[in-house]
């Protein structure tokens, strides 16, 4: 197999399996919504965000490194992933403790503090389950991570349900975070033993550690502050505004995230590709970005139409009729996905690049931005104003990514590809407003829309049939 077949099969199995885990995650939003109410799901987003900004932190940008490495030095497979193994258990165990006692210095409610010493848990077993990812993406099999993922919150849902119909407390409710991040902890290590075991390697080489903290510390810097540069509008709607307007927004904000995994699982599969070209050959390096700028954008820009044809409805199925003002913000988060995954792909060229001072300068500076403009304008627009801010701050970045990129890899934006995609987007979304105001659906209508853009990706020579055919069958994909 190729490895531009073995990419795309990566990806599309992760995203097929995502997908039907999307189901999942609206049956989980639409009983935290009906149960909670808008300020429950404003402080439960609160907790979850908190939670989610611990693990960045403590991941220290391991697994990027360790992938990467792995990538350049298989021999030295087992050495890594032992020392990888180590220093996890150290900070994962670090971390959790001090997330259970920071959020005291904070002024959250003493509901949100009992809740998140509760779930602090969740840091532990979130960061232990990347020590299998690394693994799975060295070998492009996160397909598995992906099935392991699904059977743990199919899992993890049927809990919710349970406590949900006995109307429990928010804070058992609150409970299911940890558990389910356990769940999917054992799940991914049922999927990645067959491919390596802890007890590769015989002992720990402090040499290795010190050059790993060395290497990785600056890049977690650089990962830990773009998380707070993406979610850090959550946190302030939730202290400017209340947690009523924070759980609307979340419920918006929801889509955004949930459908983040196509491009991140995209650009993930990429990483061993372009750990391999960058900095040693960049013309093909260039083919790879530019392979990934098309299919990112092929694959972002039906969500984005979705979002802008179809917020209210969307916003129906998640959630009530209180969380109905939050539609206005999720018309302006959909636009903002084929931004995302563009700034994912073009940020591997750096990790790759090991451009750590570009990414911690880029990554502060955008941060000192989206945080000035937040603070201007949420007090007067509440989440209105956060998503324009999302919006701008993300178009921002593509442009300072596009420029600094070119530095490590030979390739030109493929406007022709682009103008496609971009007359196909507008005959999906004329086909989608033109059906609206029929009996039909919103979900079927939505899928006769994406149909009709698939069609015209094919008919714009956006999409070669001839190449998906390829993909499907042994012959090698030719560039």
């Amino acid at each position: 197999m190729s490895e531009r077949k073995a990419i795309v099969t990566n990806t599309i199995s992760q995203v097929l399996v995502r997908i039907i885990g999307l189901g999942i995650a609206i049956v989980s939003v639409k009983l935290l919504t009906s149960n909670l109410g808008t300020a429950g799901m404003g402080q439960y987003n609160t907790i979850a965000t908190y939670l989610g900004f611990c693990v960045i932190l403590a991941d220290l940008g391991l697994f990027s490194t360790s992938v990467r490495e792995i990538t350049r030095h298989p021999e030295k497979e087992a050495q890594i992933m032992r020392n990888l193994l180590y220093l996890r258990l150290i900070t994962a165990v670090l971390a959790t403790l001090v997330a259970a006692g920071a959020i005291f210095l904070t002024d959250y409610s003493a509901t949100v503090k009992q809740a998140t010493v509760i779930t602090s848990g969740f840091i532990f077993f979130n960061l232990l389950s990347g020590i299998f990812d690394v693994t799975l993406q060295t070998r492009l099999k996160m397909q598995f991570s992906a099935l392991a993922e699904f059977a743990a919150k199919l899992l993890g849902l049927l809990l919710l349900w349970v406590l949900v119909r006995a109307d429990a407390s928010f804070l058992l409710i609150a409970a299911t975070l940890p558990i389910g991040a356990g769940l999917i902890t054992l799940a991914k290590w049922i999927a990645a033993r067959r491919f390596f075991s802890t007890r590769q390697g015989t002992s720990i080489d402090r040499d290795l550690l010190r050059w790993m903290l060395i290497t990785t510390i600056p890049l977690g810097m650089v990962y830990a502050i773009n998380s707070i540069f993406f979610k850090i509008d959550n946190l302030l709607v939730s202290s400017i505004q209340g947690d009523s307007a924070a759980g609307i927004y979340a419920v918006a904000y929801k889509v955004l995230e949930v459908s983040l995994f196509i491009g991140s699982y995209f650009a993930s599969a990429l990483k061993p590709s372009l750990s391999r070209s960058v900095g040693t050959n960049p013309k093909e390096a260039g083919k790879t970005v530019e392979f990934g700028i098309v299919v990112m954008l092929v694959l972002a820009t039906p969500i984005t139409i979705a979002s802008l044809v179809f917020a209210p409805e969307i916003i129906s199925l998640l959630s009530d009729a209180s969380f109905s003002t939050g539609a206005a913000a999720l018309s302006v988060l959909g636009a903002v996905l084929p931004l995302l995954y563009l700034d994912m792909l073009l940020g591997e060229i750096l990790v790759a690049a090991d451009a750590r001072k570009q990414l911690l300068i880029v990554a502060g500076s955008m941060l000192a931005i989206n945080l000035t403009l937040n603070l201007l304008i949420i007090p007067r627009y509440s989440f209105i104003g956060a998503a324009w801010v999302t919006l701008t701050c993300e178009a921002l970045l593509v442009i300072i990514n596009l420029v600094l990129t070119r530095k490590y890899a030979v390739y030109r934006l493929p406007f022709a590809a682009i103008a496609g995609i971009i007359s196909a987007a507008a005959l999906m979304y004329a086909s989608a407003h033109y059906l609206q105001p029929t009996s039909l659906h919103f979900i079927l209508i939505l899928i006769l829309a994406t149909a009709v853009y698939a069609a015209a990706l094919v008919g714009f020579r956006v999409i070669n049939l001839r190449n998906i055919k390829n993909l499907l069958t042994k012959q090698p994909v030719v560039s």
